[in-house]
């Protein structure tokens, strides 16, 4: 346990057996939770099927009442798939919920109450059948027969009594069949009774009169029946919404069910999760604090090794490097620190051989960058005057060469100009040619505009009668809805009086009729030309405001065309104008271009000359260039090993080399370092006698130049004589 690798591994050991209990509680937890999950689905899915149930029961319920109020066999086939879908739910349901006593036995309860609802159907149905699901059928259709046969013996009788009696017997009939009470049976019998006295009392044939009497007494039993069968109907009605409100209450009694052991199985869920929740909060905490423990005395332990490494680190950093780390545990951390201290110790030798060559590096660059410097001043002087020269001359063969293409392009411009003065003059022609022959197209035009005019009026005018004629129309159709309001009027009249008059005015009151029918046909007729009318009225009225505007458009189209007209002579005249002044223009281009072309040969002549120039110039000044770049690596070299030294010294002189100190210990370093130092100085000594060899065949190069220059380089050079013996004194 004393090395940090050791100390991890027991920490992740403990932090993976942690990890591995709360998955395996983690792992139980869900699966528990999974299990009350799918219980808690399968209940309210129990539920879902209970609201199921209800709404079947209640579309049940509506075929049923669709039954009663209109009787037919599809509304009685639509009833029985009802309630056959009911007891297929109803059994599909409680083989689901098998796991579920309770609840699957209200839903076999449900089931054997749908099997009662469809046993009542089908005596149901018969019963409806006998009576009859129209008036077409059954014993609604030997009803009519026989009120049909009613008719046509009170008919033959032709007694107003007998059809007084007959009507009665019609509302008394309807009025039985909708109630079926006592008091309307006793009038029907009674009112049947006297129309079998006044059939016996009327002359009528013996067979007539047993027919009747025979056909009253099936009347009366079909009556009857029909009573007696809406009165068993109603009886099955009461006993289906009995079995309905069964079934619901079986529904409800699901829902109860479903309801509390959702409730019983929320609260296991409760306590189960808790339980757990309390588990792992257990396992957690005791996790927790066996890493804590580990974590911090293994934290502690590194700590205090990294902050002695730390301060180490920072002392040497600052440039004492004669400080050494000591740690006495025996972990990788001291093993870092040997290392560290390893590193330092090289470092410091290193530094030490340094600061030594960066001595000796100073003095030899320093002499090297004085004699550059003379160099450079001369040869720099000599370039720019070169180059001065150069750029000069090559500005003046570029601006000559520039003015020579600008002549060019003058030349090109002048040919242009010619050429579109040509178009332009042949352009004019042909617009002076179209301007006259504009001018008869307007003359022309003017002759049709003024035809134009004159039929535009007569349209004008021909529209304002249209719309006058329109108006007297509407008067003639008022009229005429006048006439048919009074013809309907006297019909009514007609119609009233005939009434009155009763059997006798019969036919006149078809006349009447015949008369108002065809009073209120004009009417409509008539209507509807006086819509058609208005509908034309308006129309001739927006197009004869429209033909007024148009006159408004046509005086300005006249005003128009003679502003044209004008126009056209205004542009015949500046045309002719304009090809005359055409013609000076191209005389002027012609003489300019003679003009330039002399001046393009003059300035040729000078460009060949200025070439010539700047060729020799060039020349010169890339041999300048050449040595003045020489010169200038020899000084950049020299400037840079100056740098060089000098950083080298400002970084060496940050550190603490400990040269007293452990004068010992540098003692041994150089003994061990001493073929290093001998080679060092064998180098130094001949790279002194090189640089000296060169220094003074450049200064008597450099007193040659001078001796041969003017005043001021002798008083540059004595500058220069001066730095040079400074120079050698320091050396």
């Amino acid at each position: 346990m004393r090395s940090i690798r050791n100390r991890v591994r027991l920490m992740l050991g403990l932090s993976l057996a942690s990890l591995i209990v709360l998955i395996g509680f983690s792992f139980y937890f869900l699966t528990e939770q999974k299990k009350m999950s799918e219980a808690q689905e399968n209940v309210q899915q129990a539920l879902q099927q209970s609201d199921d149930i209800k709404y079947t029961v209640s579309l049940t319920r509506n075929a049923e009442k669709t039954f009663f109020n209109d009787p037919s066999i599809e509304n009685g086939e639509a009833m029985r798939e009802a309630i056959q879908k009911l007891q297929e739910k109803a059994t599909k349901y409680a083989k689901e919920n098998h796991d579920y006593p309770e609840i699957s036995k209200s839903f076999n309860s449900i089931k054997e109450s749908a099997v009662a609802y469809e046993e009542q159907l089908d005596p149901l149905i018969g019963m409806y059948d006998i009576v009859g699901f129209s008036e077409n059928e059954g014993m609604y259709k030997r009803i009519n027969d026989t009120v049909d046969s009613f008719y046509t013996i009170v008919e033959k009788a032709n007694n107003p009594e007998l059809s007084n009696a007959f009507i009665q017997l019609k509302l008394v009939q309807e009025d039985y069949l909708k109630s079926g009470s006592e008091e309307d049976m006793n009038k029907f019998n009674s009112i049947s009774n006297e129309m079998r006295d006044l059939v016996s009392e009327a002359d009528l044939p013996s067979e007539d009169t047993s027919n009747f009497n025979m056909n009253l007494l099936k009347f009366k039993q079909n009556l009857n029946t029909i009573t007696n069968t809406k009165l068993q109907a109603s009886n099955l009605t009461s006993t289906f919404s009995e079995i309905a409100s069964n079934i619901t209450n079986q529904a409800n009694s699901v829902t109860v069910s479903a309801n509390a052991k959702s409730t019983a199985m929320q609260e296991e869920a409760e306590a189960t999760n808790q339980k757990t929740v309390t588990m792992l909060l257990i396992i957690s905490g005791i996790a927790i604090v066996l890493l804590l423990g580990t974590g911090i005395f293994l934290i502690r332990s590194i700590s205090r090794s990294i902050k002695s490494l730390k301060e180490g680190a920072e002392i040497i950093g600052n440039g004492n490097l004669s400080y050494r780390v000591e740690l006495k545990t025996k972990d990788e951390m001291a093993e870092l620190a040997t290392t560290f201290n390893n590193m330092a110790d090289r470092m410091q030798n290193s530094l030490l051989k340094v600061n030594h060559a960066s001595n000796v590096l100073s003095s030899s660059s320093s002499n090297l960058a004085a004699v550059s410097q003379q160099t450079t001043a001369q040869s720099q002087e000599v370039s720019e005057a070169i180059n001065q020269v150069a750029v000069g001359s090559q500005e003046q063969a570029s601006q000559i060469e520039e003015s020579t293409k600008l002549i060019e392009d003058v030349s090109g411009a002048i040919k242009r100009t010619d050429d579109y003065a040509n178009e332009i003059s042949e352009s004019l022609t042909s617009a002076k040619d179209d301007g006259e022959a504009g001018i008869e197209t307007m003359n022309e035009l003017q002759e049709t505009s003024d035809s134009f005019i004159g039929l535009a009026s007569h349209l004008t005018n021909e529209v304002q009668q249209a719309t006058e004629q329109s108006r007297k129309i509407n008067q003639i159709v008022s009229t005429i809805q006048e006439i048919a309001d009074n013809t309907n009027l006297l019909a009514l009249n007609a119609a009233i009086e005939s009434a009155r008059a009763g059997e006798s005015g019969r036919g006149f009151a078809v006349v009447a009729d015949e008369v108002r029918k065809l009073a209120e046909r004009s009417k409509q007729e008539a209507q509807e030309i006086y819509q058609l009318v208005n509908g034309m009225s308006e129309q001739m009225s927006s197009l004869s405001e429209e033909a007024e505007k148009f006159h408004t458009y046509q005086e300005n189209q006249s005003e128009s065309v003679n502003k044209t007209k004008e126009a056209f002579d205004r542009i015949a005249g500046h045309v002719t104008s304009m090809n005359s002044q055409i013609t000076n223009v191209k005389q002027a281009v012609s003489e300019v271009g003679g003009f330039n072309n002399d001046l393009k040969t003059k300035l040729h002549e000078i460009s060949v000359i200025s070439e010539e120039s700047v060729a020799t110039a060039e020349e010169v000044a890339a041999s300048s260039e050449n040595q003045l770049q020489a010169i200038s690596q020899v000084n950049s070299s020299a400037m840079d090993l100056q740098n060089l030294s000098h950083e080298l010294d400002e970084e060496v002189s940050q550190f603490e080399l400990g040269e007293e100190e452990q004068s010992e210990e540098s003692t041994v370093t150089l003994v061990e370092d001493e073929s290093y130092t001998e080679e060092l100085s064998a180098e130094e000594t001949d790279y002194e006698e090189k640089l000296d060899e060169e220094h003074n065949n450049d200064e008597d190069d450099y007193f040659d130049q001078v001796a041969s220059s003017s005043e001021e380089d002798e008083n540059l050079d004595n500058e220069l004589d001066d730095e040079h013996e400074n120079q050698q004194h320091r050396q």
